[in-house]
């Protein structure tokens, strides 16, 4: 028997990351970001100094919490299914467009 629901619905979800927001840059001046923090981590494996070491424990928090919440659903759900777009297109387009797109967002959240 799962232990957590599916996921929470988006007018849950958006709200508590909103919430999260506000009180990190309230309590600690700071925004709170994935992109950084994977900069944080490759600062700290290169053995650069930072006053923000906070960052690398979040983004190992953030894969922490993926293998709890894993193991709390009793194992992962893989596959390939991105619904309406899995249909549209073969496996060999979708594999680069969703690469590219990664990129683009990844990218974006930097600069």
């Amino acid at each position: 028997m799962p232990l957590l629901p599916d996921r929470l619905p988006w007018y849950v979800a958006g709200p508590l990351i909103g919430l999260l927001l506000i009180v990190m840059y309230s309590a600690a001046n700071r925004t709170i970001g994935v992109s950084g923090s994977y900069l944080e981590v490759l600062g700290f494996l290169r053995r650069r100094p930072s006053p923000e070491r906070w960052r690398v424990w979040f983004f190992g928090g953030i894969f922490a919490g993926a293998l709890a919440a894993t193991a709390l659903r009793g194992g992962p759900a893989l596959g390939l299914d991105y619904g309406t777009l899995s249909r549209a297109l073969p496996l060999a387009a979708l594999v680069p467009l969703l690469f590219l797109a990664g990129l683009l967002m990844g990218y974006g959240a930097r600069w």
